[in-house]
């Protein structure tokens, strides 16, 4: 998905993750490590570890469904 007009960051809280950033190859994502992802910018994260992968998606401005961009 995207998100239209929103900056959106990932603060991972615990766990280990897989990030994919609009063209950027993936990354692996852990405890401490915080994603930027531009407006309008497709996004994805996933679990690769064996516990669960905890984040904040903190938006700026907020979100709303409205800024929702389904893109699969």
């Amino acid at each position: 998905h995207a998100l239209n007009g929103v900056t959106e960051r990932y603060l991972i809280v615990s766990g280990s993750g897989r990030v994919e950033v609009g063209e950027q190859m993936p990354e692996r994502v852990q405890a401490g490590d915080v994603v930027v992802i531009p407006p309008g910018v497709r996004q994805r994260i996933g679990n690769v570890g064996s516990e669960d992968l905890i984040f904040y998606a903190i938006c700026t401005p907020r979100f709303t469904p409205a800024c929702y961009a389904a893109l699969d």
